[in-house]
């Protein structure tokens, strides 16, 4: 059986795409994002399929810049940033082993939301460095 993959950032779109194709490629697959509803019927619809399927939530919310308590911007940060590069760096054993791959996928937030913004922006800079990092080994 192919290993599980991780799917974070699910919604409607290319990563809801991604999770299918890799559920149809026989991985249990992991599913996380912010919408409880929609992330536990998905994940209802993939094992209707006959699929592996796992839904976390990991949500957060924002106000405007004088409203937010930095502890709640740090966990953002943690959640988003942070988390990729754990996610990688727990991946890593079995993608030297098995030559995989970490698709990192992220939104274009409104500007307003200044908060959720810097963390994709964070997040796409880890994603760039993890690549040039370990590009000579994959």
């Amino acid at each position: 059986m192919p290993g599980t993959a991780i799917v974070a950032g699910v919604g409607p779109g290319f990563c809801e795409s991604f999770a299918r194709k890799l559920g149809r490629e026989g991985h249990p697959v992991a599913l996380f994002g912010r919408s409880v509803d929609y992330l536990e019927d998905f994940a209802a619809e993939l094992r209707a399929d006959g699929h592996e399927a796992l839904a976390h939530t990991a949500s957060t919310t924002t106000g405007s810049s004088d409203e937010l308590d930095p502890a709640r911007l740090e966990e953002m940060w943690c959640l988003y940033a942070y988390g990729g590069l754990l996610c990688v760096r727990e991946a890593l054993p079995d993608l030297r082993e098995h030559e995989g791959t970490v698709p990192f996928f992220g939104a274009h937030p409104d500007s307003g939301d200044y908060a959720f913004k810097s963390t994709k922006d964070a997040t796409r800079g880890l994603a760039r460095s993890l690549a040039e990092c370990h590009a000579d080994e994959f």
